[in-house]
Parts: structure tokens; sequence; C-alpha cells
């Protein structure tokens, strides 16, 4: 996968915008997109594989579209 910074940037912009009144929760919000993000980089980094987009993307988007911090089970397709 190859994406330019300027679409990196637009995924980002994209998941804030549409995250929603979750976007500054510190459970499911952009705080823990970041961790989860840093957390993906460390696994590649210790397993020497993968691909680091992916792992970014999977960051942003896994919980960006989540409306409550409890069960969401439409959160991923959503």
């Amino acid at each position: 996968m190859s994406l330019s910074r300027a679409r990196i940037d637009e995924l980002i912009e994209g998941c804030l915008a549409q995250a929603g009144p979750l976007r500054d929760s510190p459970w499911h919000g952009e705080r823990h997109w970041m961790r989860v993000a840093i957390a993906g980089a460390r696994l590649l980094d210790e397993s020497g594989g993968g691909d680091p987009q992916i792992a970014l993307c999977f960051a942003l988007l896994h919980d960006s579209r989540r409306e409550n911090e409890h069960r969401d089970p439409e959160h991923g397709p959503r």
C-alpha cells in the first residue's frame, strides 16, 4: 500500500470530521487512535514485517465511527 502524505492527511481529517460525539473520548477517541498507531508501529518494528500504512489506517479507522463507549457492533461497517 502506498499513500501519499496528502492522502494520509486527508484520511486523518476525514476521520476527525466524522468521528462524532466520541472524538474526544479517552477510550475510543482521537487519543486512543494515536495510542493504537504507536502500538502498531512498535509491533511492526518488533516483528520486522508488515505495512506501516495499513497499521496507521487501522489505527485511524477502527473506532472512528463508534457511537457509544459500550456495545456498538455496527461501528466497523459504519
